[in-house]
């Protein structure tokens, strides 16, 4: 389920404004759901930041959302831009991370204790 999916029946607020960027609390409480799955050996998933001097995170995420997949989920934390990929180990996010870099973005694996709210 995409972020879209996601947030049917959710409050607009949710999303940062005119787009399918997830909003911090909605975003937070998304990545915590996946990281217990995945402690729970349930999932695989990995949370890559992107690196960005923009206050445009929907720009950013425009440029970069045909590089993800449907399942994808783009999310604001109090620290800037993630990628939350499910359904996705370490190696497979270091492909997202060079895709990302040939559009001109540096962005990094961040593991669940290194997460900031």
């Amino acid at each position: 389920m995409g972020a879209y999916e996601f947030g049917r029946g959710e409050s607009t607020d949710s999303y940062v404004e005119d787009s399918d960027i997830l909003g911090n609390e909605a975003f937070k409480q998304l990545v915590k759901a996946f990281f217990d799955a995945k402690r729970n050996g349930l999932t695989e998933c990995c949370l890559v930041k992107i690196q960005h001097t923009a206050d445009n995170f929907k720009e950013i995420a425009q440029k970069l959302e045909k590089k993800l997949r449907q399942t994808d989920y783009f999310g604001v934390l109090s620290d800037g831009l993630y990628v939350l990929l499910p359904n996705t180990d370490d190696e497979a996010a270091q492909g997202v991370i060079e895709r990302f870099l040939k559009e001109g973005f540096e962005s990094s694996i961040v593991h669940a204790e290194d997460v900031r709210g």
